[in-house]
């Protein structure tokens, strides 16, 4: 009984097969029978139209290799700057003490204007590492609400 069923289905099989064969074979020796808006003559094509609205923006982009990298670089730069500017802030506050013992030592005016100038250079340093710092704070603030395609980058800096 099975075996009945399998040789029916068998041949039931190799039928439509051939059946589809030949369709195929038929749709590709004659494909204007079967397409036949595909081959139709065409007139001449009309004027264009206006151009329409553009679409909204899509979301940003997720941050890029290169600028991830920047972003590191000055963020190591920076950092290095200010290690900088509090190691100098150091030595002139070493240095102005220094004077500062020398001149009470000695009483000299020629030490006195030198003491003043390096106290005088000492402040110049602690306003250029204000500004600097206070370039920073406006930098960040300024994208504080800011959410385009570097928001990371200011996220991770800020």
């Amino acid at each position: 009984m099975h075996s009945r069923l399998m040789m029916t289905l068998l041949a039931t099989n190799a039928v439509l097969l051939v059946v589809v064969i030949g369709w195929l074979t038929w749709i590709t020796v004659e494909p204007r029978y079967w397409f036949p808006g595909a081959y139709a003559e065409q007139g001449p094509s009309g004027d264009k139209g206006p151009r329409g609205d553009s679409g909204p923006s899509g979301p940003s982009g997720p941050v890029g290799p290169e600028a991830l990298t920047a972003y590191e670089e000055l963020s190591s730069e920076l950092g290095d700057l200010e290690g900088q500017l509090s190691s100098l802030s150091g030595q002139i506050d070493t240095v102005t003490a220094d004077l500062e013992s020398l001149a009470s030592m000695t009483g000299g005016s020629i030490l006195e204007r030198t003491v003043e100038e390096a106290r005088d250079a000492a402040e110049e340093a602690g306003v250029a590492a204000e500004d600097a710092q206070l370039a920073i704070d406006n930098l960040c603030s300024q994208f504080a609400s800011y959410s385009g395609t570097f928001e990371e980058i200011y996220l991770l800096g800020c």
